[in-house]
């Protein structure tokens, strides 16, 4: 009676390995096809994915973003750091969140926007306000 309960645990213990192995490939097979496109059968041309030539051999497709254009309003351009850092604070004393765009030159911005008119009020504001 002890060796079939034994026997009966360690078909359980290997069913139960073989059954999280299967659900493990599957997860990995579905994750490599989202991140490596889609299958052959599944390419798409109209929204967003571009697919190969028919003499392509590799069958594989190409996820083609459309181009992300912003606007940040540029408060100044400065020589060091600290003058930067001076800005900023200024900045932050009149409840604006600015940021350094780049260094070297340092580069303060404030605000975002998808084109230069969506910042027009944000310059007047900030002219006004000096």
């Amino acid at each position: 009676m002890r060796r079939y309960m034994r026997t009966q645990a360690l078909f359980a213990v290997i069913l139960g390995m073989l059954a999280l192995g299967i659900v493990t490939w599957g997860i990995g097979k579905v994750y490599v096809e989202l991140v490596g496109g889609t299958p052959a059968g599944n390419q798409q041309t109209g929204s967003g994915i571009a697919a190969g030539t028919a003499s392509d051999s590799s069958k594989s497709a190409t996820l083609v973003l459309p181009a992300a254009d912003f606007w940040i309003c540029q408060v100044g351009i400065f020589s060091t750091a600290e003058n930067a850092q001076t800005c900023l604070n200024h900045l932050q004393q009149l409840s604006y969140q600015g940021g350094v765009i780049k260094t070297n030159p340092w580069v303060v911005g404030v605000g975002l926007g998808h084109a230069d008119k969506d910042l027009a009020g944000l310059k007047q504001v900030m002219a006004a306000q000096g």
